[in-house]
């Protein structure tokens, strides 16, 4: 289930597929090129549908009404749009207080694509693999609307995925984008006519929370409305019940085993709440051998240093529970399950966040 409010990238494909499977014509419009202070960066993506919904941004709101527009007509003539946006100056936007610009300064540039049965196909291919936890980039040359996919192996390798191309020169920049999480317009210096768009697709930020408490309840509400992908893990059935986590994944079944079979990777948080020994080590000495960014447990200072102890005589070395967050949590003086909840989720983000 999509949040309403989720504007990615991955959403509004989704979204897109959704209404062509049920009969619908499709337009994607996507940012090519920004400056100064534009809101979304490039990448980014509108879906629009013939019937009139839409799902995702490619602005704060200042230009979306003339990308649908644009989109309309586009589906229409069964050809592509590019569009330019410029802030206007202050003599033309007191001339023509109603037109079309960025309120914001800056310029953007829009491409707008009616969607295909091929294209249709590739994106549904690329949402498997990125369900599949692949890091995908989608490539598209916007001179001819050749497209191809790439991911990269679990050793960070470039995979030609479904590609059309003859010339693979670009597949470095295509890495890059894609263990930067980041989207471009790539220009190959043999060939400056061209410009070829570079999506890069990540797996979706994971919560994997340990002990169906209280405070996972909480937790798995507001990191699901934080865009995260929750699993509960608890092998006790009368707490672990869907009335208790509606629309949140469940795993009835000791922690280490759940954990071994999820493979915590970088992209993944770890919160073990179940403040039981008996579920919360095991949990942890396989949590903290992964690779998930963030790994933290519940418990006072005592109960922690206790914790480490028990760790350490389990053979877990330093530089292992140096990546315990113990108390789990920021530091905000949280008391009730949801300000408890509130804290971890603020330093999930921080760790996401913070600067290197």
């Amino acid at each position: 289930m999509i949040p309403p409010y989720d504007v990615s990238e991955a959403a509004a494909l989704t979204h897109a597929l959704d209404w062509r499977r049920r009969g619908k014509r499709i337009a994607l419009a996507t940012t090519l090129t920004t400056s100064g202070t534009a809101p979304r960066p490039v990448g980014s993506v509108l879906a629009i549908a013939e019937t009139g919904e839409v799902a995702g941004s490619v602005s704060a709101g200042c230009i979306e009404n003339a990308v649908i527009e644009a989109a309309h007509r586009a589906m229409k003539e069964n050809s592509p749009i590019f569009l330019s946006f410029e802030s206007p100056n202050e003599e033309a936007r007191l001339a023509a207080p109603w037109s079309v610009g960025l309120s914001c300064g800056g310029h953007v540039e829009v491409y707008v694509r009616p969607l295909s049965d091929d294209d249709a196909q590739y994106l549904q291919r690329l949402l498997v693999l990125r369900a599949q936890r692949h890091s995908v980039a989608l490539v598209t040359v916007l001179q001819t609307g050749t497209q191809a996919l790439y991911r990269l192996d679990k050793a960070g390798r470039i995979v030609a995925e479904d590609s059309t191309f003859d010339d693979f020169a670009l597949e470095n920049q295509i890495a890059a984008c894609l263990r930067s999480s980041q989207n471009a317009v790539v220009i190959p210096p043999e060939s400056p006519e061209r410009r070829i768009l570079v999506q890069s697709f990540v797996p979706p930020l994971r919560l994997l929370i340990v002990g169906a408490v209280h405070i996972a309840q909480a937790l798995a509400s507001m990191a699901q409305t934080a865009e995260y992908e929750v699993t509960v893990i608890d092998p006790r059935k009368t707490l672990i019940t869907p009335e208790r986590f509606p629309n949140i994944a469940l795993e009835i079944s000791w922690p280490d085993d759940a954990l071994l079979r999820l493979v915590p990777d970088s992209k993944t948080a770890v919160a073990v709440l179940a403040h039981d020994p008996k579920l919360d080590d095991p949990a942890l000495l396989v949590a903290l051998r992964s690779s998930a960014f963030y790994v933290g447990a519940l418990g006072s200072r005592k109960t922690q240093a206790t914790r480490r102890r028990r760790l350490q005589e389990a053979g877990v070395p330093d530089v292992e529970l140096e990546k315990l967050h113990g108390p789990i949590g920021m530091a905000i003086g949280a008391r009730s399950p949801a300000e408890i909840a509130v804290s971890i989720l603020a330093d999930l983000v921080f760790s996401r966040n913070k600067p290197t």
